[in-house]
């Protein structure tokens, strides 16, 4: 005679949900409820680098009055064109700084754009910034502010 699982009193319900307990594999009483984290309290979140923060900051737009209108433009932009200007006006540092970028990795690029832009090259708009620079070095030794 052939007895039922119910008839020997065994659950067989139970033994199917029992969850299998090992590694990965915790018992449900030490599992992590739903929303909490597995390290409260655990690393920290990392700190933004230098660049990342003066990029962010490069980013930001501000207002200008360019030609009598007020338009936005990036911090960058806008710091483009007053270094642009400075060099426009014959400062002998920018100039100097201009003439240093030519170690630059983009220059081929800002070259290339140049040089369609006005049938010379990068290399001309340097020779012809580094004479500037030579010049107002040369009037400045000429004529050495005083000394009071």
């Amino acid at each position: 005679m052939k007895l039922k699982n119910s008839q020997l009193g065994v659950d067989m319900t139970k033994e199917f949900t029992e969850q299998k307990i090992g590694y990965g594999r915790p018992p449900e009483e030490h599992q992590f409820r739903k929303g909490q984290s597995g390290n409260p309290r655990g690393r920290p979140r990392g700190r933004k680098s230098i660049i990342a923060i003066l990029n962010r900051a490069l980013n930001e737009t501000v207002p200008v009055q360019e030609g009598g209108k007020r338009k936005m433009m990036t911090k960058i932009e806008a710091g483009a064109k007053q270094f642009a200007n400075r060099v426009a006006s014959g400062d002998p540092q920018a100039l100097k700084t201009l003439i240093g970028f030519k170690d630059c990795p983009e220059w081929a690029e800002i070259s290339a754009q140049f040089s369609q832009d006005n049938g010379r090259t990068g290399a001309d708009f340097l020779r012809h910034a580094q004479e500037v620079h030579d010049r107002l070095l040369a009037r400045e030794n000429a004529n050495p502010p005083n000394a009071d």
